[in-house]
């Protein structure tokens, strides 16, 4: 995120209320750098006194920090499309129905007179729910890595944070 937008966020966190009146540009017109970061910061607004460059940077996030937060959440996109890959929402729901289904039979089964102690699932059940639970061991080991490779950022610097790719399978492996 670039230092302008951490700005932003910087003034909107210490005036939550905020509705414009003000902008930051990172250079001057020409291009050259300002002299003074607080330079940058044009003030128009009338009902918040321009803030100080300290209290702006007390409550700026560090360039590390921002960019951390938008690759843990580029991280849960592709652990999602992962998942909807290999499990499709139709299909998760599917299982789900399947194995609820199942499920009652075997309820019904204990309930009823004689009792009968234990159902026997036909093989079609059986199948039905072996693929159900690779279903959810998949969906599960996916989540894992993914909070996996989220923690592995934590000791990352911004330059290998920038090199991280969450797309290349060989985070996921």
């Amino acid at each position: 995120m670039s230092k302008g937008k951490r700005v932003i966020e910087a003034i909107k966190a210490l005036y939550p209320s905020i509705k414009g009146g003000f902008a930051y540009w990172e250079t001057d017109k020409d291009g050259s750098v300002w002299g003074n970061d607080i330079d940058g910061l044009k003030w128009e607004n009338e009902s918040f006194s321009k803030p100080t460059w300290s209290q702006i940077t007390s409550n700026m996030k560090t360039e590390t920090l921002s960019y951390k937060e938008e690759v843990v959440s580029l991280i849960k996109e592709e652990c999602t499309r992962r998942i909807d890959v290999a499990y499709p929402e139709w299909k998760q729901r599917n299982y789900m129905a399947a194995v609820a289904e199942i499920h009652n039979k075997e309820i019904m089964a204990m309930k009823t007179i004689p009792f009968v102690a234990q159902y026997t699932l036909t093989a079609d059940e059986l199948a039905t729910v072996k693929a159900a639970d690779a279903c959810k061991k998949a969906i599960t080991s996916l989540r894992i890595k993914s909070n996996q490779l989220e923690t592995s950022l934590d000791s990352m610097t911004l330059e290998q944070l920038k090199a991280f790719d969450p797309t290349d399978d060989r985070n996921w492996s």
